[in-house]
């Protein structure tokens, strides 16, 4: 049968752009998270809702700018930075060119994370 030679699993992709961004999906993310939230923002119970929004939302448009071959998932957490435990876990099983970046603020009033996961298309 000829055509497309399908990839394996953890196959190191021939196209560039499908080598996922690491560096450019950092600073998209760096730069989403920094323009909600500081080192300072006080934790405020009735304005976490719309700031992950603005997370989540800011996010995407930075990754979508980077005209990658890629869908991406973005999830966000915020919690009050009260001594209280926080612990998350991911785990994926794809191909290479595929990728995930998590990026961790601790503020003084709050913590945020922010996982990025990109999918080939």
């Amino acid at each position: 049968k000829k055509g497309k030679k399908k990839k394996k699993m953890n196959e190191e992709p021939e196209d560039k752009d499908l080598v996922f961004p690491k560096e450019q999906v950092s600073n998209a993310i760096k730069g989403a998270v920094d323009s909600v939230i500081t080192h300072e923002t006080p934790y405020n119970h009735n304005k976490v809702s719309q700031q992950i929004s603005n997370i989540v939302e800011t996010s995407i448009k930075r990754l979508s700018q980077l005209d990658r071959p890629y869908k991406y998932i973005v999830t966000c957490n915020i919690m009050q930075n009260n001594g209280a435990g926080f612990h998350t876990a991911s785990s994926c099983y794809w191909d290479t060119c595929d990728g995930s970046y998590i990026h961790k603020v601790e503020g003084k009033f709050l913590y945020v994370v922010t996982t990025v996961f990109a999918l080939s298309l």
